[in-house]
């Protein structure tokens, strides 16, 4: 039985390339002007002082207000990391991306296998996709970010994906 190195197949000098980058999003603000009714909601509720129980999605949009208040800013650092390995792109994630992010991964690659991966380099949260704003739901209502996030975000891994084929 061979060892797991001798059925390696050897890449040329210059097979793994790393890029690291980030994209700034406008925070997500909808709602700030709420913040005193969803501190005041959100701690009652885990103090067991209120007398009905919200829903997730409620918990979720008084969570993000409240931390957009006190910690965020109007704008949110997504941190995105590409690898190249030969004909392979890993995509790194600081966040849960919806499933359109890995789609759009491999649409970039431009024939290379590729795959995104999540929670990865720090975590920012829920990642949605554009239509995922439009629609609701409890991820797009706490995350930290616009509905412009995913177009920034695939614009900067087309451009590392680029960088890499250019051999920068």
């Amino acid at each position: 039985m061979n060892a797991v190195w001798e059925n390696m197949t050897a890449h040329a000098d210059g097979a793994l390339q790393t890029k690291q980058t980030s994209v700034f999003v406008r925070s997500n603000t909808v709602g700030e002007e709420k913040y005193d009714e969803c501190k005041k909601m959100y701690t009652d509720f885990y103090a067991g002082k209120l007398d009905y129980k919200p829903t997730g999605e409620q918990l979720a949009f008084a969570r993000r207000v409240i931390h957009i208040r006190e910690s965020m800013g109007i704008y949110r650092e997504l941190p995105i990391g590409v690898i190249g390995i030969s004909d392979v792109r890993i995509v790194t994630f600081a966040g849960e991306p919806f499933t359109a992010y890995g789609e759009s991964v491999r649409a970039l690659a431009g024939g290379k296998f590729a795959i995104a991966l999540a929670l990865t380099n720090g975590y920012q949260g829920y990642l949605p996709h554009a239509r995922a704003f439009a629609e609701g739901g409890y991820e797009a209502a706490n995350s930290h970010f616009t509905s412009t996030l995913q177009e920034q975000a695939m614009e900067a891994v087309e451009n590392a994906f680029k960088e890499m084929e250019n051999g920068k």
